[in-house]
């Protein structure tokens, strides 16, 4: 199978045959997990060019393969539920806009048939204790944007991982944060966890510099926090918009100015994307050989 090939190439010591649940969910979100794919192995391109030998560089692309799993569903979902949430979560582009519902978007996609894990989802998040309650937890939940309803996937990532003894703490943060720009940080990370100006600038000014080894002590989840979040939308733009590098560079460039991101925050992720802008070959590289 697909998903356990590409574990054993990317995170070898990883045993996914002892863990059947995060087998299935991987299964269950389907093209969502190419993506995770087409991005492990942006990132291991990115690693290699920079030269960064980490120790635990296997852990920062296994919180790259899972950090979509949250679109499988809440932790308490069971595998029929789980098929059916991530119905919710179309490959193919839909036609929304920042005033969409969750009940215009099911019209919009022509997902039928939902009402049952519309009221699954609405008690997991709400758990309303009587009809009235139950009718208006559903209601809402039908009424919510549908980018708000989206993002939710990253506290279902958080949630799913999180009492894992298999993931590590640092796999969970990395995994669920990378919709911090749009506010979603589950594993509640201060950005003093998280890359700093001066770190970024360290990996680019060695780079540049053409110095061979990057100083080895740089934390692999503070820096691939911010690079995981930069990869989640550059990969997104470049496959389902068909966007060009240069026309996504763009883009993610006014995505982190428009943010409500401290100026400091701000500045890092503009260097995480001027090392992606400069990495064009390699990323290209990954989008024409990853079939998605």
């Amino acid at each position: 199978m697909k998903i356990k090939k590409v574990f054993a190439e990317l995170v070898p010591s990883f045993d996914l045959g002892a863990q059947p649940e995060i087998m299935d969910r991987l299964a269950v979100i389907g093209r969502h997990f190419d993506d995770a794919e087409e991005m492990a192995r942006m990132t291991k391109k990115i690693y290699d060019k920079l030269g960064l030998e980490l120790k635990d560089q296997e852990q920062v692309l296994l919180a790259t393969l899972v950090h979509d799993i949250g679109k499988s569903g809440p932790a308490d979902f069971v595998p029929e539920e789980r098929k059916d949430y991530v119905r919710m979560f179309p490959h193919a582009p839909v036609a929304v806009d920042k005033n969409t519902t969750v009940r215009d978007f099911l019209t919009l996609a022509k997902i039928n048939n939902c009402g049952k894990i519309i009221d699954r989802l609405a008690e997991t998040l709400r758990h309303p204790k009587n009809k009235a309650e139950r009718e208006k937890a559903k209601s809402d939940l039908l009424e919510e944007n549908i980018f708000v309803f989206w993002r939710r996937h990253v506290d279902f990532t958080y949630d799913v991982l999180k009492n894992n003894p298999a993931i590590s703490q640092a796999v969970t943060e990395i995994a669920s944060s990378h919709h911090i720009l749009e506010g979603k940080n589950p594993a509640d990370l201060p950005w003093d966890e998280v890359p700093r100006a001066a770190i970024i600038l360290e990996i680019t000014d060695k780079y540049q510099a053409g110095r061979e080894r990057i100083n080895r002590d740089i934390s692999p989840n503070k820096l691939t926090v911010h690079m995981l979040t930069v990869l989640d939308k550059y990969q997104a733009f470049r496959r389902r918009s068909a966007l060009t590098h240069q026309e996504t560079v763009k883009i993610l460039r006014i995505v982190v100015e428009k943010s409500n991101l401290e100026k400091n925050v701000k500045e890092e992720y503009q260097k995480v994307i001027a090392y992606f802008e400069n990495s064009e070959a390699e990323l290209d590289e990954v989008i024409n050989s990853v079939t998605a």
